[in-house]
């Protein structure tokens, strides 16, 4: 409040800054305030109250809650629920493994799903499925027949395909000695006991050779086969050293690739196949656990001991610079609309980060924070009033922060947006 000389009345000028429990009481700006509980503080610094809340969906010991817009999914400690725009609830899965936190991303339609134990998939149809196929954990057995008096050797494998076309990775190699002019006889052919699978396609090295060729589609079901003639003529094998994605705490998605941490490794799916990954060569080390994986157009973020930019991701010349030198606090992470830009909640407040590896704390000069072991964030729009909410649990109190201040619930800590 400031007090007009002319009239003599008290003139209300409101918090433009928000909240700042930094400076001592008699040192907060005028143009500041210490707390702010269930209310918004506009741009302009007046504030309106809150609306109060109206329970949508009972569902007790919800967690994890995620929509793309089309579908809303959550979880509780036993069972994974969908629903759409009725609000109907929809039991999708019964696990004991879905306790922790999981972490989502939409991909075309379809929603991906992680925590540290399981992972999965829930179609655009609103269908759950495994994420990725199993691989096949045995070779056929193969007879060669050899034509003239030279011998030569060939190796086969197999992998899983889906009536969608997607493909598992190749399970184990079985070598044969036939001619130039092979026949091979192929019997206990691998099954899938996943019921998407309809056939095992059967992939075959030229003689002598190393890369392997698509020979044929064996139907789900039939165990033996004759293979003839020359290997050479399909497209090569591109699932060779691959299986399904490991489960992580986070996703995200950039460039037709879905990018997983899974305790200090980032692991990435092979390009436009997201039900498969690289074994060998696909992923990122770092020296702590992954608390940041957050896209822009450009690269990820990533935090772990302290917080990163990965830029020409996708390409052989991925770099990497450290953009600030704290964590961000996991899972709470959140896409800015409308803009190409990303905001964490780290252990210094509000950061935003947009192209190149560009960063800005925003709140740091006037909000002091404690560091938290979890968080989530979203974005709001009420009345035209645009807020980032930050939920957090499992805080230590920061010593930055002043002693005169109580802890409370603030609305709007500094304009972020």
């Amino acid at each position: 409040m400031k007090l007009d000389i002319y009239t003599g009345k008290a003139v209300y000028r409101g918090w433009p800054k928000g909240v700042d429990n930094r400076a001592p009481d008699h040192a907060v700006p005028e143009n500041a305030l210490r707390d702010a509980v269930n209310v918004n503080i506009r741009t302009s610094g007046k504030i309106k109250s809150r609306s109060g809340l109206e329970q949508a969906i009972a569902s007790p010991g919800a967690h994890s809650v995620f929509s793309d817009g089309a579908q809303m999914l959550w979880a509780t400690a036993t069972a994974l629920y969908r629903c759409g725009a009725d609000l109907a609830p929809e039991l999708l899965l019964t696990d004991s493994r879905l306790a922790d936190p999981i972490s989502y991303v939409a991909v075309n339609g379809d929603i991906y799903w992680s925590n540290e134990a399981i992972n999965g998939k829930v179609t655009a149809a609103g269908a759950y499925e495994p994420w990725g196929i199993e691989v096949p954990t045995t070779a056929p057995a193969a007879t060669g027949t050899t034509v003239g008096t030279l011998p030569r050797l060939y190796d086969v494998t197999c992998t899983f395909v889906t009536a969608s076309g997607e493909e598992s990775g190749a399970g184990p190699v079985v070598s044969v000695l036939c001619g130039d002019e092979p026949t091979i006889r192929l019997t206990g052919i691998p099954q899938s006991s996943d019921s998407r699978v309809v056939a095992t396609r059967v992939y075959v090295t030229n003689v002598d050779g190393k890369v392997y060729y698509r020979n044929t589609d064996v139907s789900a079901g039939q165990t033996a086969v004759t293979l003839s003639g020359f290997f050479a003529n399909g497209a090569p094998l591109r699932t060779q050293f691959n299986s399904p994605p490991p489960p992580g705490q986070l996703l995200a998605y950039l460039n037709g690739t879905i990018y997983i941490a899974s305790g200090s490794t980032v692991w990435y799916t092979e390009a436009l196949r997201y039900g498969v990954h690289d074994n060998v060569g696909n992923f990122f080390m770092h020296p702590e656990r992954v608390t940041l994986l957050a896209a822009v157009p450009d690269g990820l973020y990533i935090s772990s001991d302290q917080t990163y930019f990965y830029s020409n991701v996708g390409t052989e010349d991925v770099r990497r610079r450290a953009v600030l030198p704290y964590r961000a606090v996991e899972g709470a992470v959140t896409e800015l609309p409308d803009t190409k830009d990303v905001m964490w909640f780290s252990d210094r407040g509000f950061v935003r980060g947009t192209l190149g590896g560009q960063v800005k704390n925003v709140t740091e000069d006037q909000l002091a924070v404690g560091k938290y072991g979890r968080g989530a964030m979203g974005f709001d729009i009420t009345d035209g009033h645009q807020s980032v909410i930050a939920l957090l649990s499992d805080p230590v109190e920061d010593a930055a922060q002043s002693p005169d201040y109580t802890a409370g619930e603030a609305s709007r800590a500094a304009e972020v947006l």
